[in-house]
């Protein structure tokens, strides 16, 4: 870690610690408009006996194993073991994260038709409006990474014709008038999303009172998109900075493709590509995270805030959603730009190195932790 980021990362931490609250709020908070069960994967390297074996450690050794089979014109079967199974997605794990520092979010997404067992049993509490069959997700971890294995259903069919045909536009503006913040997500597994950014402005937007102060989009693995489909998908998506303070949030892979996709070239660093991609969109603020360091660019420049390490990760999947809670957590409670960064940075490392979310009380305590980690 350069010292430059060092003393950023250090002021924003001591920023959080004086700009928030003593207590939250809990003003109301929307999420929309997916919906998984994520089955969490270990693949098997090597078994011993019945309850021994030796795991697949990395994304690499898989590579190896695939790459090794096909060299020699050979099928390939790996055994893995379900480790976990819990809801997923943005709304899931947004909502989640939410629930754990006192709020009540409202989902708005794929959920089922009646609304299906696992959502129910983990927010019951929380109000649901669901459109359809969730997706599934088999989220395979390494010590390095994760493969995600996904089967999408409605999700990715879903458009604002479906959502107008389920819900009223009146009843979607009734769940979303008040809200501080309406985070959405992801457009790389949803085509239609801009079609549904669209209704919104147009149907919703025009409905609402007092509209949210702060948007947040998480585009997801914008990979999965053609050139032809990320242009012109971002263009309608940057409308909504138009009607509120927009972040579009990215991670370290995602911020590089947005960036050579719509400025063109190479880019190095998460810090090049933020820049570049902040520019192209022309909103309030983009954000690129990554597993070593986060940066936020906003029209007075950028900052780079280090992501406190993990020696022994419980889980990593939905790490990035982890950390747009904390982000969003920080913005919609107006603490400087860098500061919501580094309270991303508090929220997804303390679930990775945790497999839990944090109280609000365990996260400003985790502020100490993520100091001395400076220190190393």
């Amino acid at each position: 870690m350069d010292q430059e980021v060092r003393k950023e990362t250090a002021a924003a931490i001591e920023d959080c610690r004086e700009s928030l609250p003593n207590e939250l709020d809990a003003e109301s908070v929307v999420f929309g408009f997916d919906g998984f069960v994520d089955r969490v994967r270990r693949m098997v390297a090597e078994r011993q006996d019945e309850d021994t074996y030796d795991s697949l450690t990395t994304l690499e050794e898989l590579g190896d194993r695939i790459s090794t089979s096909a060299a020699a014109d050979s099928s390939l079967s790996i055994e893995w073991l379900n480790t976990a199974t819990r809801t997923g997605g943005h709304t899931a794990h947004l909502s989640r994260a939410y629930g754990h520092l006192g709020y009540d979010p409202v989902m708005i997404g794929t959920y089922g038709n009646p609304i299906e067992e696992p959502f129910i049993e983990e927010f019951d509490e929380f109000e649901m409006v669901s459109f359809g069959d969730p997706g599934y997700t088999d989220a395979c971890e390494f010590d390095d990474g994760k493969l995600m294995l996904m089967e999408i259903n409605k999700t990715r069919d879903l458009d604002w014709a479906e959502i107008v045909e389920n819900t009223d536009p009146a009843e979607l503006a009734n769940r979303i008038d008040g809200a501080t913040l309406f985070g959405m997500g992801y457009f790389a597994d949803m085509p239609s999303f801009p079609d549904i950014v669209e209704g919104l402005l147009d149907d919703v937007w025009p409905l609402l009172d007092d509209p949210p102060g702060t948007v947040m989009v998480d585009p997801g693995d914008v990979r999965k998109l053609s050139e032809a489909e990320l242009r012109e998908g971002m263009d309608v998506i940057t409308r909504l900075d138009d009607v509120a303070t927009l972040t579009i949030t990215a991670n370290k892979f995602e911020s590089t493709v947005l960036a050579e996709t719509l400025v063109g070239g190479e880019y190095d660093t998460l810090a090049e590509a933020s820049e570049a991609a902040y520019e192209a969109l022309g909103v309030t603020r983009f954000v690129g995270h990554g597993a070593h360091e986060s940066v936020v660019v906003t029209a007075d420049g950028s900052s780079r805030v280090a992501v406190p390490r993990v020696e022994e990760p419980e889980i990593t999947t939905s790490a990035g959603d982890h950390f747009n809670a904390g982000l969003s957590l920080g913005l919609v409670n107006d603490v400087p730009d860098r500061a919501a960064v580094a309270i991303g940075n508090a929220v997804a490392s303390y679930f990775v190195g945790s497999g839990d979310q944090p109280s609000y009380e365990e996260l400003n305590a985790y502020f100490d932790e993520y100091e001395a980690f400076l220190e190393e």
